[in-house]
């Protein structure tokens, strides 16, 4: 009797210990899917915006100076537009969260579809709000 007790206790550490590793996972992969995934795709796009912008400010600068007719494949603007990049970005950015989201709530409360609904009605709108504030502040800062 004392035998199972022991090994009772044990498993119940044991089941202690997995489950408070679980929740450090399950708590960093909602912190990628409600902040850091929003602030590296806000970036993204705003970078890709400094590119073009780039390559179009020495394109017209080395014209200015008489290098039209040169061969400069390397500086042609590429065929993607900021607006949909950042359309991409974001439909991508919404998609993750809600990917991880679901699998953290179904990892944490099993096949519970309301609790699953709250946490991505918690979640997406903070998602998003990081997504636009990247947005504006990087442009405002690097644009």
């Amino acid at each position: 009797m004392f035998t199972m007790s022991n090994h009772f206790d044990q498993l119940k550490r044991t089941e202690q210990k997995l489950k408070e590793t679980l929740k450090n996972a399950l708590g960093m992969m909602r912190m990628t899917a409600a902040i850091f995934a929003p602030m590296i795709t806000g970036l993204v796009v705003t970078l890709q915006q400094m590119i073009q912008t780039g390559v179009a400010d020495a394109k017209s600068k080395m014209g200015s100076l008489g290098y039209e007719y040169l061969d400069l494949s390397f500086l042609t603007n590429p065929g993607l537009d900021v607006e949909i990049l950042q359309l991409i970005a974001g439909v991508y950015m919404i998609t993750l969260a809600i990917l991880l989201i679901r699998y953290v709530t179904l990892l944490e409360y099993g096949k519970d579809d309301i609790m699953v609904k709250t946490e991505l009605a918690k979640n997406i709108p903070i998602a998003l709000f990081i997504f636009t504030a990247t947005l504006a502040f990087s442009r405002v800062l690097l644009g």
